[in-house]
């Protein structure tokens, strides 16, 4: 285990400019050629602004061909170029159309549809997810909503790096409960979707059954696994795919009490996809030493409380590293969480996958 304090680096800031406001929407699409490029919507007309490396504003490209009542709008970076997303509603139709930019930032013919349903959304209610695979090979697009109370719909639609259709299925999910805990979606090289529900108690804060939802690239249904950790307890997990090894992993920190938040240590476990199993699983208690290294304002008893999981790296030969990173609350009874703060604001509303 290892602790650090780091020095961030230095900031350039970019000029306001004349028509921006502070609700205008933006996404970093990326730096291409010593050269940023920005996506806004400034009032109703959506832009590429075009930066240099000192973020001076040389260039606002028009992206003409996004209409203004587009929602949702979402940027996959793919191998070689760039794809921008959005939802086009009339009524209760839905197109999903997608719109690809050069390392220039500019566009390449106009925007391509790649699946319509019918539904009525709000404006800001998201109604795709988009997943793409390590490799930048396959796209899964799914398109989510609920028929009843814990039961949904997947209609998932499986794309290869030109965006043409590989394969398109249908399924339904019970059991779906917003007072559990959901990853979010992973596509693994091989076109396998899948994604890990935590379940709770009815009065539990913490998880202890684990239960991994996979749909292989040619099945119209999800195979479940389930995971449990004896007399330990997960406030929260990330799930990262090994597809050298074939395999995927699950880590998370957990407690020893259901409604109590101490945390005491790291579980990991490995599902084998070829035996199609937990082939691995392990609980590595921190000791004195490492509560000691990550204590700053609290006692080390509560040392490791403040952290969340932000990152899981597989390298080649089957080991990982697991990043996490120390929030300092301003009380105890206002703390800030990674997982739900930042996911579930006001102006993006998800019903599905709700930390």
């Amino acid at each position: 285990f290892s602790f650090f304090n780091g020095n961030t680096q230095p900031f350039t800031f970019s000029k306001p400019e004349r028509d921006a406001k502070i609700k205008n929407g933006f996404e970093i699409l990326g730096k291409f050629n010593q050269k940023v490029f920005i996506l806004k919507k400034i009032k109703s007309e959506f832009f590429v602004s075009v930066y240099n490396t000192r973020m001076e504003l040389e260039e606002n490209i028009a992206l003409n061909s996004v209409p203004e009542r587009a929602a949702n709008l979402q940027v996959l970076k793919l191998k070689d170029y760039t794809t921008i997303w959005f939802r086009y509603t009339k009524g209760k139709s839905n197109k999903l159309l997608v719109l690809s930019l050069d390392k220039n930032g500019k566009t390449s013919g106009n925007p391509k549809q790649i699946i319509s349903w019918t539904e009525q959304f709000s404006e800001n209610k998201r109604s795709f997810y988009l997943t793409v695979s390590e490799d930048k090979m396959q796209i899964m697009v799914s398109i989510v909503h609920e028929i009843k109370e814990k039961k949904y719909h997947f209609k998932n639609l499986l794309l290869n790096h030109s965006l043409d259709s590989v394969r398109a299925s249908e399924t339904f999910l019970e059991g779906i409960n917003h007072h559990d805990f959901y990853s979010e979606f992973t596509l693994d090289n091989d076109g396998n979707l899948l994604f890990c529900r935590g379940e709770r108690d009815d009065d539990g804060l913490n998880l202890q059954k684990i239960f991994l939802y996979i749909q292989k690239m040619q099945s119209d249904s999800f195979t479940v696994r389930e995971l449990i950790f004896e007399n330990h307890y997960l406030n929260g997990f990330k799930i990262k795919i090994d597809n050298l090894k074939g395999r995927y992993l699950l880590t998370g920190f957990y407690c020893n009490n259901s409604n109590y938040d101490k945390v005491e240590g790291l579980v990991n476990a490995f599902y084998d996809k070829k035996s199609e199993v937990w082939s691995v699983k392990n609980i590595i208690p921190f000791n004195d030493d490492v509560k000691s290294m990550a204590t700053t304002l609290r006692s080390s008893r509560f040392a490791m409380d403040d952290y969340a999981l932000q990152n899981v790296l597989v390298s080649k030969d089957g080991s990982f590293m697991v990043f996490a990173e120390q929030i300092i609350p301003m009380a105890d009874h206002d703390r800030f969480s990674r997982w739900t703060d930042n996911d579930n604001s006001e102006e993006d509303e998800v019903d599905f996958l709700i930390p």
